[in-house]
């Protein structure tokens, strides 16, 4: 079986040209308990520093892609979301 590598993947460094940066919400109930309204503020923080919305002339903000886990948190994400260039998955995934 190949090597990841010799089928061209590779872990590009941040400054690598790239269409989006994935982001996964933070929607666990169960792991951040009565954590989890800080960490949905520090991901929202996150992510308007990542989009860049507060300098969109100079050029340097990025799309976003975040993985949601059920419509329910894609209604969250989205409203906490709202105004950044966020595409949205709904796919299950660990929110460790």
């Amino acid at each position: 079986m190949p090597a990841p590598r010799e089928l061209g993947f590779f872990q590009p460094i941040e400054t690598d040209p790239h269409e989006a940066t994935l982001l996964a919400w933070p929607a666990a109930y169960d792991l951040w308990r009565d954590s989890i309204a800080a960490a949905r503020e520090g991901f929202v923080a996150l992510a308007r520093g990542i989009a860049d919305v507060d300098a969109p002339s100079a050029g340097l903000g990025e799309q976003l892609w975040v993985l949601v886990p059920t419509a329910a948190e894609e209604a969250k994400a989205r409203a906490a979301l709202a105004g950044l260039p966020v595409r949205f998955f709904r796919i299950p995934y660990g929110d460790i």
